[in-house]
């Protein structure tokens, strides 16, 4: 399955009070669960790196009513890469699944451009189920990025990170790193420019 996911089976019945306690923490997941009547009957979809917690505020939102988790997917911890993108892969597959089915609840901007979204009425509720049993499935061509999340480079590194060029051309750029963050790292490349960077945006290899 995509990115090395894994679909958690469920009844038709099954509740986010059934499954909450049982989730593995070291997973990220991404759902798709049903309001009770209160809230419209309508779908959601969603991605959590936390889910116990989520699902938890969701519980207490509408408490005493049963919410229904229609699909519920698990991904690894792992950083992936593609379309210029470096994220988690619940995260990549929530983009995908907002993409593929913003056409469905027809929400529009002032302007009149087609608004992606994670909410849909539930007359939609068979669409977004078809989509995802179609995304999950597919063979992605996006890449395991070449870093952990708990690896960081260290001031002084000679590195590579992978630009993309003009067109659809990629290229790996050398430069020294100088300054590292929680978050970010600082590099001066060869060519006398310096750049700050995410870890989870970019790509690179250390020489």
């Amino acid at each position: 399955m995509i990115y090395g996911s894994k679909e958690v089976e469920l009844s038709l019945k099954t509740t986010i009070e059934d499954i909450k306690d049982d989730v593995d923490n070291d997973k990220h997941y991404f759902y798709i669960i049903q309001l009770p009547r209160c809230g419209s009957s309508r779908i959601k979809i969603g991605k959590s790196e936390l889910l116990h917690k989520r699902f938890s505020e969701y519980a207490n939102m509408f408490y005493g009513s049963d919410i229904y988790v229609l699909r519920l997917i698990s991904f690894p911890k792992k950083h992936y890469t593609g379309n210029e993108k470096t994220n988690y892969p619940n995260a990549l597959f929530e983009q995908k699944m907002k993409a593929k089915l913003k056409k469905v609840q027809g929400k529009t901007s002032k302007k009149g451009y087609e608004i992606q979204t994670e909410w849909y009425d539930y007359k939609h509720k068979q669409d977004v189920i078809s989509m995802f049993d179609i995304l999950k499935n597919e063979s992605s061509t996006d890449t395991e990025h070449v870093k952990r999340t708990s690896e960081r480079i260290k001031v002084g590194d000679i590195i590579e990170v992978l630009w993309k060029m003009e067109g659809r051309k990629k290229e790996y750029l050398k430069g020294k790193v100088f300054k590292v963050g929680t978050n970010t790292f600082t590099i001066k490349y060869d060519d006398g420019d310096t750049e700050t960077h995410k870890y989870t945006d970019v790509s690179w290899q250390t020489l």
